[in-house]
């Protein structure tokens, strides 16, 4: 069976606006949420990815409304996330038309086992974000940085019953400075669930190296907000490289 690449935009909202920022910090405004994802859609995003990043931060309930209002305008499918803490905002989240819910922060064995039990766990993507610095390997989580063995903590979340990972590299995120191809490859070495990768791709090559190296799915911020890159034509130069791209309806 051949495999597919899918490509997916990573927004963030905040305040009914989606911001960008780098190594989760700065953040400025970067344009409307539904337009943004309307222009996505019709470029043939594989999915997005829409986290609240004011409600992570303020720990409020997320912007069910801004997602309602994307889902309306977008057939997309949809991964939502940012402070989804209990089995009601996961409801609220795909009666709003998610397909997905994105658990980072409040990752846990009881509210997994919920969400699984009423979507299946093909409804969870379980996030983590990681840095590598100094040869080490630490998490942020919950605004605190925290050094951590690799192989544990990865083993730790597929012990969950989620359907994907979503993985962010802290320090490359929002900087286009190249994505760490080595440390993605270590991580798929590790587990055969689905994994989406988030942080530092600048250039059609980077994107390139990481499908040659078994990395069949990639989240991009901004490479796509703040460069002249449309995502059919990034998928368009993939699949004249050989490589299995969604695109057309």
């Amino acid at each position: 069976m051949m495999k597919n690449f899918r490509i997916i935009p990573s927004l963030l909202i905040k305040d009914k606006r989606l911001v960008k920022g780098k190594n989760f910090k700065n953040h400025i405004d970067s344009g409307d949420p539904v337009k943004t994802c309307v222009a996505y859609d019709s470029q043939l995003a594989d999915e997005i990815i829409l986290v609240d990043l004011g409600a992570f931060e303020k720990k409020t309930k997320p912007d069910f409304e801004t997602l309602d209002k994307v889902v309306n305008e977008c057939n997309t499918p949809l991964t939502f996330g940012g402070n989804i803490s209990n089995l009601d905002d996961a409801i609220c989240a795909i009666k709003a038309g998610a397909d997905k819910v994105l658990i980072n922060t409040n990752l846990s064995e009881t509210l997994i086992n919920q969400i699984s039990e009423k979507f299946g766990n093909q409804s969870i993507v379980a996030g983590i974000d990681l840095i590598l610095k100094d040869d080490k390997i630490f998490q942020f989580h919950n605004n605190q940085i925290l050094e951590v063995n690799l192989y544990d903590k990865i083993s730790e979340i597929l012990k969950l019953n989620i359907g994907e990972l979503k993985i962010t590299f802290v320090e490359k995120e929002g900087t286009k400075k190249g994505f760490n191809h080595n440390l993605a490859q270590e991580i798929i070495k590790i587990t055969d669930k689905p994994i989406i990768f988030e942080g530092g791709f600048s250039t059609l090559k980077d994107i390139e190296e990481a499908f040659k190296r078994n990395i069949n799915s990639i989240a991009l911020g901004a490479m796509i907000t703040f460069s002249d890159n449309n995502i059919f034509k990034i998928k368009q130069y993939l699949e004249n490289l050989g490589y299995n791209m969604r695109l057309r309806d």
